[in-house]
This record gives C-alpha cells, sequence and structure tokens, in this order.
C-alpha cells in the first residue's frame, strides 16, 4: 500500500494563499450580485443613456424605426448601438416600460463572460483552478460590475464575443463549429459595434498561430460577409438611417485623451497581474511552450486596438471590456503556467490576492458611491417624475430623460449626442432655441450636481444654455437637477 505524502509547509502556506483568493473573489461576488438586485429593482435611471435605450426599445416594440435618416426634425434621438439588445428586450415592453428587462439581461451578460472566461482559459490550460481565478476575476474590474448594472448592450455583446472565442478553441475543427462562432461574432458586433475587431481578429490569428490558416480565413470571410449583408439590409430598410446613427454620428469627435485615461487607470489598478503576465509572456519562451502563449498574447493586443473607441463620445469604461477579459484570460494563463511548484504557485495566489484587494478599494470609492447615491435619491426622482407626468407637453431633461419612455412620453432630444453632432457641424440648435423662446416645454429638467462636472456646459449648446437662462426661471431642485419653468 503507498505511504501517503506527508503536507509540507508549503502546502500549508498554498492552502492559506487560494483561501485568500476564493473569499476575495466570493465577496466580490457577493457585492456584486446584491447591488446587481437593488438597480434591477430600482425604478428610475441610474445614468444618462439608460433612458434612450429605454425610449428605443418602446418605440421599436410599437414597430416604429429607431434609425430615423433625418436628424434634423424633431425629436431629436440618436440610436448609437445596432438593433439585437433593443430586440432582446422588445417583446417584454408589453407589460409596460421598465428599466428591470435591460439590467437583468446585462445581469446576465456578466454571468456570462464569467462562465465563458473560465471555459475558454480551461481550454487552453487545463487547469480547473487557474480557470475559475481567471474567469471570476471578471467580476472584480469596475469597468464590469459598475456598466453592467445598468440598461446598456456591452455586457450582452461581451458575452457572445467570448461565446464566439469558446466555440474556436473548442469547435473550430469542424464547419459547424466554424460557422456557429462566426454566428456569435456576429451577434456581438449587432448588439454593440465596438466589438467589430478583437474578437474575430484574436480568433483568426490564433488559427492562425496554429497553422490552421484556412480554418481562420473561413472565418473571417463568415463574419465580414454575414455583417456586412445584415448592415447592408438594415441600412437599406432605413433609407439609409442606419449608417446615420450608427456610424455617422458615432464617429465624431474623437479625442486621445480619454483612451490614455483608461489605459493609465487599468494599468495602474491591475498592475501587479499585468506585469505577471508580461512576465509569463516572457519567460514562457524560455521553458517548455505552453497551448496558452498564443492566445495569451494575441487577445490582449487585439483588446488594447479595441481600446482606442473610449476616444468616441460617450464611451466610459465600457471601452475597455475587452481589454479587461483578456488580462483575465493572462492571469490564468500565468497561473497554470506556474504549473505544480508550490513556491510559485503561492507567489501568484499572492499576487491575485493583493491585487484584488486594490481592485475592490477601487471599486468602492469611485464606481459604487454614483450607483449608491443615484439610489439614495429616490424619493426626490420619484416627486421628479409625478412633476413630468403632470406636465403638458414636451419636456426637456438630460440626466433623468428616461423618466419620459417610462411615463408613456417621447424624449424630444438627446442633448449630450446633439451637442456634438452641432459641434461637427451636422446639426444646427436653432429650432431647439426657437421653441424655447417660445417657451414650449412646460418643465426642463438640467443635471448639476454639487462638487461635479458642468453637465449643463458639456451637454447642452451655448445658445440652448441662454435662451433657457432669458425664457425660464428657477423653481426648484430635485435629485441634483435644477427645474425650470417659463417666465410669466
Amino acid at each position: 500500500m503507498p505511504r501517503l505524502r506527508q503536507p509540507t509547509l508549503a502546502d500549508f502556506i498554498l492552502l492559506l494563499a487560494l483561501m485568500f483568493v476564493v473569499f476575495a473573489l466570493a465577496q466580490a461576488l457577493v457585492e456584486y450580485l446584491t447591488l446587481a438586485g437593488e438597480a434591477i429593482r430600482y425604478p428610475y435611471p441610474l445614468e444618462y443613456g439608460e433612458g434612450p435605450i429605454l425610449d428605443q426599445v418602446v418605440r421599436l416594440a410599437r414597430g416604429e424605426s429607431v434609425y430615423p435618416a433625418a436628424l434634423t426634425l424633431p425629436p431629436h434621438r440618436v440610436t448609437h448601438d445596432p438593433p439585437l439588445f433593443h430586440l432582446v428586450q422588445a417583446p417584454f415592453i408589453a407589460a409596460g416600460p421598465t428599466f428591470a428587462h435591460g439590467r437583468t439581461v446585462s445581469l446576465a451578460g456578466a454571468l456570462a463572460g464569467v462562465a465563458f472566461l473560465t471555459l475558454i482559459a480551461h481550454r487552453l490550460t487545463g487547469d480547473w483552478l487557474a480557470s475559475l481565478i481567471g474567469g471570476f476575476l471578471l467580476l472584480a474590474f469596475p469597468h464590469v460590475v459598475f456598466w453592467s448594472l445598468f440598461n446598456r448592450a456591452d455586457t450582452l455583446a461581451l458575452a457572445l464575443s467570448l461565446a464566439a472565442l469558446y466555440a474556436v478553441l473548442r469547435w473550430s475543427q469542424r464547419r459547424l463549429g466554424l460557422a456557429l462562432a462566426a454566428a456569435l461574432f456576429v451577434l456581438a458586433i449587432y448588439t454593440r459595434l465596438d466589438f467589430l475587431l478583437a474578437g474575430p481578429a484574436t480568433a483568426a490569428l490564433w488559427l492562425a498561430s496554429q497553422r490552421r490558416r484556412r480554418e481562420a480565413l473561413w472565418l473571417l470571410i463568415g463574419v465580414a460577409g454575414a455583417s456586412l449583408a445584415i448592415f447592408l439590409a438594415l441600412n437599406l430598410a432605413t433609407a439609409g438611417g442606419f449608417f446615420q446613427h450608427v456610424i455617422t454620428a458615432r464617429l465624431i469627435g474623437f479625442s486621445l485623451f480619454p483612451v490614455v485615461g483608461q489605459f493609465i487607470n487599468l494599468f495602474v489598478h491591475a498592475a501587479f497581474i499585468i506585469i505577471g503576465g508580461i512576465l509569463f509572456l516572457v519567460l514562457e519562451r524560455t521553458s517548455e511552450p505552453t497551448r496558452s502563449w498564443h492566445f495569451a498574447l494575441i487577445y490582449p493586443i487585439c483588446a488594447a486596438l479595441a481600446g482606442l473607441a473610449a476616444g468616441l463620445p460617450g464611451s466610459s469604461v465600457n471601452s475597455v471590456y475587452e481589454l479587461v477579459a483578456a488580462v483575465c484570460v493572462l492571469t490564468a494563463a500565468t497561473i497554470a503556467w506556474v504549473g505544480s511548484n508550490p513556491w510559485l504557485r503561492i507567489a501568484a495566489l499572492a499576487v491575485v490576492a493583493l491585487q484584488l484587494t486594490d481592485l475592490r478599494d477601487w471599486t468602492r470609492e469611485d464606481y459604487w458611491p454614483v450607483v449608491v447615491g443615484k439610489m439614495q435619491l429616490r424619493r426626490e426622482v420619484t416627486q421628479l417624475a409625478e412633476m413630468v407626468q403632470r406636465a403638458e407637453g414636451d419636456v426637456l431633461a438630460d440626466e433623468f430623460n428616461g423618466l419620459l419612455p417610462l411615463q408613456g412620453r417621447r424624449i424630444y432630444i438627446q442633448p449630450a449626442e446633439f451637442m456634438q453632432l452641432h459641434q461637427a457641424g451636422l446639426w444646427s440648435d436653432a429650432a431647439l432655441v426657437e421653441a424655447i423662446e417660445r417657451r414650449t416645454f412646460p418643465v426642463i429638467a438640467l443635471y448639476e450636481p454639487m462638487g461635479g462636472a458642468a453637465q449643463i456646459v458639456q451637454r447642452w449648446t451655448p445658445r440652448v444654455r441662454q435662451a433657457i437662462y432669458a425664457n425660464y426661471e428657477q423653481t426648484g431642485r430635485l435629485a441634483e437637477a435644477l427645474i425650470y419653468t417659463p417666465r410669466h
């Protein structure tokens, strides 16, 4: 009978390090699910972009076009995203407009992202422990746990893209597997156009690195061909409106500063695991090659290129979603690479534990307060919603424009988007100024948080602001929004 190996000091320290990592990941998951549940139950908009998306879903459910060709005629609304995320929600609108459907889809996308990241890492490494750590690490990054609380398309797109990458790793030897991967990539693209590059490019380059250039070519042909066909069909059906909304109105006002800011923030707060991943990519070439190396190198590079979308107007932490996912895969590959050497694995787990502490603090300090602060204003937002409901005529609002579709009203203008169009010379504010001077709007609600950025200046053109101040008077302040009514 073989003798059992006696536990060593290294085994004990390894178990202790693993317990720290598991506890930190479990804590991050519980905190995320708790806040996500509260967000789903919260009936009002949590950020500016949720309102236009709900308005688009309502219009789509009624059979209306959400990509009108003319941007100059009121109501002034822009639909930046392709329609898949809206179509997922549209069947449920019959029960009444709500943000809960989109937020639930976003939560499901985040959890699916964790699952597919784990499966991708395991397919590459064969190490379940490293793969589970890499997968659940996704929910420690504030980018995902913050943005996935909202009625936004990005998290569903991320889940579809990761599912496509797993299909490539798992079934690309078969034609049906390649077709499935191509279909999932196309679905991700038509959920959020920003997912056009990183996923398909990673899949094709990885296949090429495995000397499977034919499969890489067929995958690219499938994704490009289907995407182009759908684009042409949508553009034809909307008389050019789809191109106008998704391309022209989106690709204006690019700035490199937000890109640099997002990349620096990510590196500063995830420096330990990023540096560890770079060491793996360099040192692995001096040892026995691993199956994960090519993918772990290609995906971050492609995701970093896709992250340039951070420079487009309206982009936020969502622009580096795929880069965060790539860092998670790289971390799993690094942990798996240290293999059975207990001291190296202890060092890797210690680095992850330290990183999780930093990410948790970053999330709690910079991101949770934004959402919790909005929820704490619920009583005042309810009063604002009642004011909107009583108003006779169109209401102008920015941060709380989501109250309008909730009340069965139309959004008259999306000010941030049309501010960008105005600056690009693609829209004139003359008609809106004239309407304000006629005192057409019974209520105007302009968001201006105490100590925050000057949202009024960023979202409304100078002539519009001057017209409001000249023809309206401030009569109140609710939920950090200044309430204006016509002068008598």
